[in-house]
């Protein structure tokens, strides 16, 4: 089975290739300075809770809350969520989580990775979570720039 956390290593935390797919662990976004993003969870397909971290260098505004990184659970989440942002160098961090039960939030080891497809006004991350596999069915969402 793969496990990624050791490649991820060797590059720095750069992308690596995997069976002619770029895998990251941590994407940048390119949203602009200001504007509202929509993120819509489309299924899991994982024994853990899985979620979607969002982190900028400015404000992240949801539920009249302003803050820096916020994370979002799919088992949790309306439809689909809108957030505001602002942001100095125009980049939003995306990467997924998983909690296995332990009420830790774990991220970046063992089988974590994901695809990132550009998609007209977004992406679409297809998540692996901790598990050793490379099925990126683990979660998978989209986030869109509102126009």
């Amino acid at each position: 089975m793969p496990e990624f956390q050791s490649e991820f290593i060797r590059s720095q935390g750069q992308p690596i290739n995997y069976k002619g797919k770029k895998l990251q662990k941590i994407d940048y976004f390119d949203v602009g300075k200001k504007g509202k993003i929509r993120i819509t969870f489309f299924n899991t397909n994982s024994e853990w809770e899985q979620g979607i971290y969002l982190k900028t260098d400015k404000t992240l505004s949801y539920d009249n809350d302003k803050v820096k990184d916020i994370r979002f659970w799919e088992a949790y989440s309306p439809e689909f969520i809108d957030v505001e942002f602002e942001t100095k160098n125009g980049l939003l961090e995306v990467w997924n989580v998983w909690d296995t039960g332990d009420g830790v939030v774990h991220a970046w080891h063992n089988g974590a990775a994901m695809i990132v497809e550009e998609i007209e006004h977004g992406k679409l991350y297809h998540c692996n979570e901790g598990h050793p596999d490379d099925n990126f069915d683990d979660l998978v969402l989209k986030i869109e720039i509102l126009k």
